[in-house]
C-alpha cells in the first residue's frame, strides 16, 4: 500500500529504501518462551493497520485486546498520526521520533496488518520490542517471532478473534 498514492517517486523511494534497511536488519530472538514472555509484559504496542478498511474491523477488537492486557500499558500506534516534524521528506519516522518511541521500553508490539507492511514492519523492527506478534507470515518474518495462525482466506475479522483468544489464553 503506497504511503503517498500520488507520489510514484517518493513511493519508489521509500519502498527501496525500507526493504533495504529491512533486508539488513537481523532479527533479534532473545526470546524463547513465548508463554513467560506474554505473561510478563508490561508494556504492550499496538500497530493499527495501515489499510483504512481493515483498521476500521481492528478498532472491533482493540478493547478486547486491551482487556486481554488488563493492568498492562497499552499504547496503539496509527501511522497516519505521525506530525511532519516526526518523519523525513520520504514520510519515514526520523531518528528523533525513533529515539522517543525505543525509551518507551516497549515489551511486546502487535502489527494488526492482514500482510507485511514494509513501513509497519520497518517500525516494529526499529523498536526493538523483546516480543514482536504478527497475523501471518511473510518477506520480513526475521524481523517478527511471533505469528498467530489463521487460514489465510479466512475473514479478518475471525482472524483478529482468533488473535485475541490466542492472547487471552496464553495470559492467564
Amino acid at each position: 500500500m503506497p504511503l503517498y498514492p500520488t507520489h510514484i517517486v517518493k513511493n519508489y523511494f521509500l519502498e527501496k529504501l525500507l526493504d533495504t534497511r529491512l533486508h539488513f536488519t537481523r532479527g533479534k530472538s532473545q526470546i524463547t518462551n513465548f508463554v513467560k514472555g506474554i505473561r510478563s509484559v508490561k508494556k504492550v504496542l499496538i500497530i493499527l493497520p495501515r489499510d483504512r478498511a481493515e483498521e476500521v474491523h481492528a478498532r472491533k477488537y482493540l478493547t478486547a485486546l486491551i482487556q486481554v492486557f488488563d493492568k498492562v500499558q497499552v499504547s496503539t500506534l496509527d501511522i497516519f498520526s505521525l506530525r511532519r516534524i516526526d518523519v523525513n521528506w520520504l514520510g519515514v519516522p526520523n531518528d528523533s521520533y525513533l529515539n522517543r518511541i525505543r525509551s518507551e521500553k516497549f515489551d511486546m508490539t502487535i502489527d494488526l496488518n492482514s500482510h507485511h507492511d514494509v513501513l509497519c514492519t520497518y517500525l516494529t523492527g526499529l523498536i526493538e520490542a523483546p516480543v514482536r506478534l504478527h497475523l501471518v507470515e511473510g518477506r520480513f518474518d526475521k524481523i517478527y517471532n511471533l505469528h498467530i495462525r489463521s487460514k489465510f482466506e479466512a475473514p479478518i475479522d475471525k482472524r483478529y478473534q482468533n488473535l485475541v483468544n490466542y492472547l487471552a489464553h496464553l495470559r492467564h
